[in-house]
């Protein structure tokens, strides 16, 4: 189905072009496609600017970290545990300890080796504890 504007088109006669239009077009056409960049964006993306000092050391940087990354992935099994168990002190350790303890003792200056520390265990001290209020 034809509007009335197309049948009026249709109606027209077609003009010719001069020649001299045809070769102005032509080279404004030329000149405008070499001056456009490659790209879509005009400005270069700040990826871009980041890597353009030096492409191919990033790249190698790249590399390295994705072969760091699949040698850890490899690896990633349960590593073998050292020392999974204490052993306890064999008597001549201890002898030896307790002889240790009575030199020390000597060079302090003390009269008898002092007893040996455990392990401190934090216990909550009143006059630290605040009281809280819920609003």
């Amino acid at each position: 189905m034809k509007t009335d504007f197309e049948k009026l088109l249709q109606q027209q006669p077609v003009k010719k072009i001069p020649g001299h239009w045809r070769a102005q077009i032509l080279q404004a056409a030329n000149a405008a496609s070499v001056s456009q960049p490659t790209t879509l964006n005009s400005q270069p993306s700040w990826f871009h600017q980041l890597l353009w000092p030096c492409p191919q050391a990033w790249g190698a940087v790249a590399a390295v970290w994705v072969v760091i990354f699949l040698l850890n992935l490899n690896s990633s099994g349960q590593a073998p545990v050292m020392a999974a168990v204490t052993p306890t002190p064999t008597p001549e350790i201890m002898a030896a300890l307790k002889q240790q303890r009575i030199f020390k003792a000597e060079l302090i200056g003390l009269s008898e080796p002092m007893e040996e520390q455990k392990g401190y265990i934090a216990q909550p001290r009143s006059e630290l504890i605040r009281p809280t209020v819920a609003v």
